[in-house]
């Protein structure tokens, strides 16, 4: 039998990989940056091919900070950003990459519950849902109503614009 030290091993350099080389961010990206930028790459094409939206949970990745802080970094941010406060609060940050969206959950003490990384047009988050829009509508009727009755200007009085 052959000794498992014996057994040839060549290291093949990593062409897919070379693209998400963050080098002006301070030293070399670990496999884990690397395979998570892969991931989101993976991801993309899938939402760019045939609309697959699709998340990645990186609560797992708080416990490493610097790759947490280098996947951050590399990602960067882009120009949308929009905070949901119910009994905590959401973040939502654009990346400085189309369709990659960084959202963060915090408790109502203001502790991190979740971060996730969602590949997708617009988060779920942010999105209205059908009941809403429908309730939305009646709200804004009623208030064009209130506004159209409290004004003396109102198209509704018969001697508006006339003179008397």
């Amino acid at each position: 039998m052959t000794r498992l030290a014996e057994i040839p091993v060549i290291v093949v350099h990593d062409q897919a990989a070379q693209g998400c080389l963050p080098g002006a961010l301070g030293g070399p990206a670990t496999s884990m940056v690397l395979a998570l930028l892969n991931e989101i790459a993976t991801k993309l094409d899938q939402l760019a091919e045939n609309g697959q939206e699709s998340s990645i949970d990186l609560r797992w990745l708080i416990g490493l900070p610097q790759d947490f802080r280098l996947l951050r970094e590399t990602l960067g941010e882009g120009e949308v950003a929009a905070t949901i406060t119910t009994i905590g609060s959401t973040r939502v940050q654009e990346t400085a990459i189309p369709c990659v969206w960084w959202i963060t959950h915090y408790d109502s003490d203001g502790g991190r519950l979740g971060e996730f990384v969602e590949i997708t047009e617009a988060p779920e988050i942010l999105r209205s849902s059908r009941q809403s829009i429908q309730a939305g509508l009646a709200d804004l009727q009623v208030r064009c109503a209130e506004l159209d009755s409290s004004d003396p200007f109102s198209s509704n009085l018969s001697t508006a614009g006339s003179p008397s």
